[in-house]
């Protein structure tokens, strides 16, 4: 099969939010580097600043990220 692209090499990149191209790991980044919500998020790495839609997941990072460990 000629006009597929090469097996991609390294991690798997899982988009928290598409519209601005930002991974799951570049969130928990902003987070661990002292983002606490949605704005601080958005001005950290620009998650969540276009249509919104990713909100939920975001949420959902902060608190796994925020959760007690048992």
């Amino acid at each position: 099969m000629a006009n597929q692209p090469p097996p991609r090499e390294g991690p798997l990149h899982v988009y928290a939010c598409i519209c601005n191209r930002v991974s799951e790991d570049e969130v928990h980044t902003a987070i661990r580097c002292g983002a606490h919500d949605l704005e601080q998020i958005g001005d950290a790495c620009e998650a969540g600043t276009n249509c919104f839609t990713c909100h939920d997941r975001l949420r959902e990072i902060i608190e796994e990220h925020f959760a007690p460990a048992l």
